[in-house]
């Protein structure tokens, strides 16, 4: 059970643990978010957790709300459209009325900022700092770019750059990447340049 725990969507997992630990019999279940240790910077980790958390902290205890208006088939779908284009997803996401309409991710990640703020601000977040962290969500949005977009169009310039040698391209990539983020220290990425 561990290791199947350890193989499917690591991004986000739920763990049922059967625990001995300090001779307690039984177990417990958590869910694991691993999506912010998978950010380029300190800066932007800060950023996707913040907002996630005040998600979670706005919607808490909306649960009836959202199984009403959100069949597993529309999360299914959402979860593996997010995967598979990111910011280009195109999701399927309830309006005003509670009528499941299709909005574009950037749209949405827009429109949830406001709630992912009043989140943290609930639960005594300091408000310059949720305001620091949800304007990276912010720009990032406005420009189209998160760590995997930066990855994938700076591998295809530096291709061209390099004419078509692969190797070439991805290592270039990994010291601009490793040089831009500063091993975790640097800018968020939505700032970064392109080579």
């Amino acid at each position: 059970l561990r290791r199947h725990c350890g193989t499917v969507w690591d991004w986000h997992r739920a763990i049922f643990d059967p625990c001995a630990a300090n001779n307690h019999k039984g177990f417990h279940v958590r869910l694991e978010d691993r999506v912010a240790s998978a950010q380029p910077t300190i800066l932007d980790t800060m950023a996707v957790t913040a907002f996630q958390a005040g998600l979670a902290l706005r919607f808490a205890g909306q649960m009836k709300y959202w199984r009403d208006v959100m069949p597993f088939e529309a999360v299914k779908a959402n979860f593996y459209a997010g995967a598979e284009s990111g910011l280009q997803a195109q999701f399927r996401w309830p309006n005003d009325d509670g009528k499941l309409t299709t909005v574009d991710a950037r749209n949405l990640i827009h429109s949830l900022i406001p709630g992912a703020r009043a989140g943290l601000i609930k639960v005594g977040a300091n408000s310059r700092e949720a305001d620091g962290c949800l304007r990276i969500i912010s720009g990032r949005i406005a420009r189209g770019m998160n760590g995997a977009v930066w990855q994938q169009k700076a591998y295809e310039l530096n291709l061209r750059r390099v004419n078509g040698n692969k190797r070439l391209a991805l290592e270039l990539t990994f010291n601009q990447y490793r040089s831009q983020s500063l091993c975790g220290r640097g800018r968020p990425v939505h700032t970064w340049k392109l080579p």
